[in-house]
């Protein structure tokens, strides 16, 4: 998941409400969250990076926010 307007303390929070409203416990999924400052994906360098870290976590979804 990567947010990138939000700081990961609002992120947490944010999910974790959601979780709460679905009766999930937020511990028992496997979330990962991107922590970089930007994430281009119009840029060769960023696109590689996501999709080595896609590749090794093997996620079933991507998120992520549009940019402000």
């Amino acid at each position: 998941m990567y947010l990138a307007e939000d700081a990961a303390a609002d992120v947490r929070a944010r999910v974790d409400g959601i979780c709460q409203r679905r009766n999930l416990a937020i511990e028992s999924l496997d979330l990962f969250l991107i922590t970089v400052p930007a994430l281009r994906l119009d840029t060769p360098t960023d696109c590689g990076r996501l999709v080595a870290t896609a590749a090794e976590l093997r996620p079933r979804l991507v998120l992520r926010s549009p940019p402000p």
